[in-house]
């Protein structure tokens, strides 16, 4: 395959593939490279997610790094660990993505991943709140909080040294009375995020902010501005009513 046309043909999985072994082949070279690739690749992950492969539904609750090894036999996680992802900057990106290849299907494929929703997003729609509804679930407040950690972090809830199951209704263990005391701040420490947040669930629950793959490292004194794969910048303050 090396045209432009080709890549009509072209599945999710071969472009996950082609985009894993680019990555890998790129990071040594250059690593702003290897991250624009690294963020097309997640926009081929959400492709394979709304797919009717196999792996669709895997997908849906991984980012690039971990479906690497799931598509390329030859690329396993060891290999990865040696490539620790960079914190994103979109300018930067959008910059860079024109030169990675000169392959007519290889720059086709990353044009499409550059249609990632968060790398099209504006900085300050990255501002958001949080609105409680009786339909959310354990498993969406958590993902909910994946743009601040670019979905490579995730907020675990324990209640009773049991991790609790993602379709839980989060109503269920939510404490009305303290959710006005959800106010994140950028200068917030991982622990004194993770007690904030604990402290708007019922007595028995606490939070445990962890990375999604082995890629990443998560120190309980990090700021979380700091945090070295937050890609997405906290803006002051990240607020949530209960809708």
């Amino acid at each position: 395959m090396n045209t432009i046309e080709d890549v009509l043909t072209l599945t999710p999985i071969e472009a996950l593939r082609k985009l894993a072994h680019l990555y890998v082949e790129k990071w040594p070279e250059n690593k702003d490279y290897a991250m624009a690739v690294y963020y097309a690749g997640q926009h081929w992950v959400n492709i394979l997610a709304d797919s009717d492969h196999e792996l669709a539904k895997t997908a849906k609750n991984s980012c690039f790094w971990d479906m690497i090894p799931l598509v390329c036999d030859d690329i396993n996680k060891e290999t990865l660990e040696q490539y620790e992802l960079q914190p994103f900057d979109r300018d930067k990106f959008l910059k860079v993505l024109p030169y990675i290849s000169d392959n007519p299907l290889t720059k086709r494929v990353l044009e499409i991943g550059a249609q990632n929703p968060y790398i099209n997003k504006p900085k300050i729609e990255r501002e958001k709140t949080l609105h409680f509804t009786d339909e959310m679930t354990v498993g969406e407040f958590c993902h909910f909080f994946d743009y601040l950690f670019d979905g490579k972090a995730e907020i675990r809830i324990i209640r009773n040294k049991r991790r609790l199951l993602n379709d839980m209704p989060i109503k269920d263990i939510l404490n009305p009375d303290r959710m006005d005391e959800l106010v994140l701040s950028d200068t917030m420490t991982v622990a004194e995020a993770e007690k904030k947040i604990s402290s708007c669930f019922v007595e028995g629950c606490f939070v445990d902010i962890y990375p999604r793959n082995g890629g990443y490292k998560i120190n309980k004194d990090m700021l979380l501005k700091d945090i070295r794969h937050l890609q997405a910048k906290l803006h002051g303050t990240f607020d949530s009513k209960l809708a």
